[in-house]
């Protein structure tokens, strides 16, 4: 899960000019720092909190949507090169119900990753 050097490996790349190349539909069901907090203040007031849970938005921000975040932030002409997956099978995805019945709906870190790549920008 190498979610992190990904994105700051888009930033090198989108820096430079490169193009940028991902794999079609891949990508990671993300948690926004805010929507932690919310949920551990949540499980905090919880009479019964289920043992475990999974934080996290219930559909993947994709490779191919990162990069072009990043080339956007950046000002930046690289190219976004998507490519087939040669899995055929369709990416796994978590459930996310019981975070959602916690928290009262769907969460989604769209502004959280804005916010880390305006960051990764500033460095």
């Amino acid at each position: 899960w190498r979610s992190p050097a990904q994105v700051e490996a888009f930033a090198r790349e989108a820096l430079a000019g490169r193009p940028i190349t991902v794999v079609e539909g891949e990508g990671r069901q993300l948690c926004g720092v805010s929507t932690l907090v919310t949920a551990v203040t949540a499980l905090l007031q919880a009479e019964k909190p289920h043992p475990a849970y999974l934080c996290m938005d219930p559909e993947p921000i994709t490779w191919e949507h990162v990069a072009r975040t990043v080339v956007r932030a950046f000002h930046s002409t690289s190219a976004v090169e998507v490519v087939p997956r040669e899995d055929p099978q369709p990416v796994p995805r978590f459930s996310t119900a019981l975070i959602e019945g916690l928290l009262g709906g769907p969460s989604n870190a769209e502004a959280e990753l804005a916010a880390h790549v305006r960051e990764l920008r500033g460095r």
